[in-house]
């Protein structure tokens, strides 16, 4: 099928959840622009993109004037359609200069306020705690005196062990550490790490299985989502699970969700309930999964506001990370022809665009 010729302009401020959105994109779209505010951004390089342009947008620097003015006259020179944001910095800056974009088509944006109390995970936590939705028992840790050792009954008794403790603003479970005593915990706080300075949550700790609840949204009302359950290492499950999505539509409603988001939960062992984590308001590291098991977020975000025809899709079935499939092609290449006609693409899909990645790896081996 050809694909499409709608103009999008992707605004682009992290360039790891961005690179996803791109794959997904492409799937159906021919002309991607990029609008980086990263000069060295390893989009820059990806073969799938029609143009790339660095301009150092930001929502939280004065003087934005010329970087908006650029914005869109590149918008306006390369007869963008659409403008797309994909993560927290460009759903931001969006929201915060959206009168001044009013020549370009962008899907509703979610007011910075709400962003940073789903963002945030204790507030996160505050807001399903009072209304009542199934989440961890969670405690703010923000001053060393929270772990002096007269604390120590009430933390066990409110909380109890094994508990996890985190940052409260971090996303691919980066600074995330399980922990079994009170001097355990200490240690970990007091300790010098990246991940540990003030303030933290620490949370109960629920034995079971992780999933994820991801949803497309205007004014609260879900356009689309899915549900994915965590098998084993780098493979997920896309599943119909009616509690998960009642749970999911009812978070969406309660913050009166726009965009594009992905719900962090776990399923507890031997009793199936299901516990809300976190949200990471944006899109995830995983949409590119939902897009080869059959739904195609940033495809449903275009679509329905450029009003070109689309008709509704759920992901179903199994997905194995890229990564974990190349390996095995190389490890046993004759069970390539025994993969699904979307694993073999995903293989080709990363490999044919191997630039970015051998980026990423040079600049970590340089550290």
């Amino acid at each position: 099928m050809a694909k499409s010729s709608t103009r999008i302009a992707l605004l682009a401020g992290d360039e790891t959840i961005d690179i996803k959105v791109i794959y997904c994109l492409h799937q159906v779209f021919k002309n991607i622009y990029i609008i980086s505010n990263n000069e060295k951004s390893i989009l820059r390089y990806t073969r799938y993109k029609k143009k790339f342009t660095y301009i150092p947008w930001s929502d939280k620097a004065e003087g934005q004037e010329k970087n908006i003015a650029e914005i869109n006259n590149f918008c306006d020179e390369n007869a963008i359609d659409f403008i797309l944001f994909g993560d927290c910095n460009s759903s931001n800056f969006l929201d915060k200069y959206k009168d001044r974009f009013k020549s370009l088509k962008f899907f509703p944006t979610l007011a910075r306020n709400t962003l940073e109390n789903m963002d945030h995970k204790w507030l996160f936590s505050q807001i399903l705690m009072k209304e009542g939705i199934s989440t961890p028992h969670t405690l703010y840790i923000d001053t060393p005196e929270k772990l002096d050792f007269s604390k120590q009954e009430y933390i066990e008794k409110q909380i109890g062990y094994p508990l996890i403790v985190k940052p409260i603003l971090s996303d691919g479970s980066l600074g995330v550490r399980k922990i079994n005593n009170f001097e355990e915990l200490r240690n970990h706080v007091f300790e010098k790490n990246a991940y540990n300075d003030l303030p933290l949550v620490i949370q109960k700790y629920i034995v079971g299985t992780d999933g994820g609840y991801s949803y497309l949204a205007v004014d609260g009302k879900v356009l689309a989502h899915s549900v994915q359950i965590l098998k084993q290492e780098d493979e997920l499950e896309f599943i119909r699970h009616t509690e998960i999505e009642e749970l999911g539509s009812k978070i969406v409603e309660l913050f009166k969700y726009n965009g594009a988001g992905n719900i962090d939960l776990r399923i507890e062992s031997g009793t199936g309930k299901v516990y809300i984590f976190e949200c990471n308001p944006r899109y995830w590291r995983s949409v590119n999964a939902a897009m080869w098991c059959g739904l195609n977020f940033p495809e449903q975000m275009v679509k329905r506001i450029t009003g070109e025809k689309f008709e509704d899709a759920e992901a179903l079935g199994h997905y194995t990370t890229a990564g974990k499939k190349i390996k095995s092609f190389i490890k046993k290449p004759w069970r390539y022809f025994s993969m699904s006609k979307n694993d073999r693409k995903d293989i080709w899909y990363n490999l044919l665009d191997i630039v970015p990645h051998f980026v990423v790896l040079w600049r970590h081996l340089k550290k």
